[in-house]
């Protein structure tokens, strides 16, 4: 009886996985302007307004991603980096997300703006 009860915590216990973040929606306010923003993330995506963040990187107390939008080139033959965002959620107390918009000119990116959200 013993082995049976011992056999069944250890199948029970085997697949959980501990290296995942829950999925959770925030909601976060710029003070400078009151813009505000909805936050969703898992493990492995981040969503904010329309854009679905890749290239996730998750670290002790937070993670981080980036969302590519692309220009088509002459009559939609090809295509061309135009913009790139950038996200930083930090976890602790308070809860802040960083978010920075970089223009592509040419193969040159330059950052056009820059906003920190204070998250509830």
């Amino acid at each position: 009886m013993k082995r049976i009860l011992v056999a069944t915590i250890f199948f029970l216990i085997i697949p959980i996985n501990y290296n995942h973040l829950s999925a959770e929606n925030l909601v976060c306010k710029d003070e400078k302007n009151n813009k505000t923003i909805s936050v969703f993330y898992t493990f492995n995506k981040i969503e904010v307004e329309d854009k679905v963040f890749s290239d996730i990187f998750v670290f002790g107390n937070g993670m981080s991603g980036e969302y590519y939008k692309y220009k088509s080139l002459f009559l939609g033959i090809g295509k061309a980096l135009d913009e790139k965002w950038e996200i930083d959620i930090e976890l602790r107390n308070p809860k802040t997300v960083s978010l920075s918009k970089f223009k592509y000119f040419g193969d040159v990116p330059k950052k056009i703006s820059s906003s920190t959200f204070l998250c509830r």
